[in-house]
């Protein structure tokens, strides 16, 4: 088993690499955030023919895929499609025909065409948001002092990034910090 340190830009060259060593399979991973004793949290990408086509905690199975399906196609989680889905999962899954599975469930009308393929990228998405984005941007102290900081500006960075929010909602904050800031002229302005 190979073990790779990247940081969240590093990983689609890692991807890359190891869709082009296999095609079919599956790549563990083994996330540790900044604080060791939190451990690390597994994420496990399935490769279908050197295509990334599945993100959980654990390999692709029918009862993962089918949770992550009722996530993304909310009519699943209806009475009738889940009493359906039980029905064949009896009949199919003693001999692990996912394939099967999905074509029945697309052939009765509980999948639209694309939706399966809408449902996994929105899967992905997703998931690389929560794995890679969710605690972002971790900082260590080596990259900080890389740059010339003054103190104020370490405060912050700190101040943004000490409840260890989303780039996106730091992005509002910075947002609104800026757009509630009063107007100033430059010395000889109009």
């Amino acid at each position: 088993m190979s073990h790779f340190l990247f940081a969240a830009a590093e990983l689609a060259p890692l991807l890359r690499q190891q869709g082009r060593r296999f095609t079919t399979g599956y790549l563990h991973l083994h996330l540790r955030g900044e604080d060791p004793a939190e451990g690390t949290e597994p994420w496990v990408l399935t490769y279908y023919h050197g295509r990334l086509l599945f993100s959980a905690d654990q390999p692709l199975n029918a009862p993962i895929l089918l949770r992550r399906l009722s996530r993304f196609i909310p009519r699943l989680n209806l009475d009738w499609p889940q009493r359906v889905i039980r029905v064949l999962q009896q009949r199919l899954l003693p001999d692990n025909s996912l394939p099967e599975l999905l074509e029945m469930m697309t052939e009765l009308g509980l999948i639209k065409p694309g939706e399966l393929e809408d449902a996994l990228w929105l899967n992905l998405l997703t998931d690389f948001d929560r794995y890679l984005f969710e605690c972002a941007p971790h900082r260590s102290r080596e990259r900080v002092n890389r740059y010339r900081l003054s103190d104020e500006q370490r405060q912050k960075l700190h101040a943004l990034t000490k409840d260890g929010q989303s780039l996106e909602a730091i992005a509002q904050k910075l947002c609104r910090e800026m757009c509630s800031a009063p107007l100033t002229r430059s010395a000889g302005g109009s």
